[in-house]
């Protein structure tokens, strides 16, 4: 995904109406169930990310313990450099 600092950035939680795939752990998201949603412009070009409330919680442990920004689409490898730490 992109590493710099978007131009346009907005978070929020939702809940699903329909199936979405968490983009950290490619788990469901299932109707009912509440997930993160983040709309950006980076590099001139606009994209939208979905994740589950568990991998939410994961990436706010990792920012606030380790000050470490994390890439959408790569928690899990984040979380696998960061236990050698």
């Amino acid at each position: 995904m992109y590493e710099n600092t978007p131009e346009i950035y907005r978070e929020e939680y939702r809940k699903a109406r329909k199936i979405h795939k968490c983009c950290e752990c490619k788990k469901d998201i299932n109707p009912g169930q509440e997930y993160k949603y983040a709309v950006g412009k980076w590099e001139g070009e606009f994209n939208y990310y979905r994740w589950c409330l568990e991998c939410d919680e994961i990436k706010i442990y990792i920012m606030n313990r380790f000050s470490e920004s994390i890439i959408f689409g790569e928690l899990l490898e984040t979380q696998k450099e960061l236990r050698n730490y």
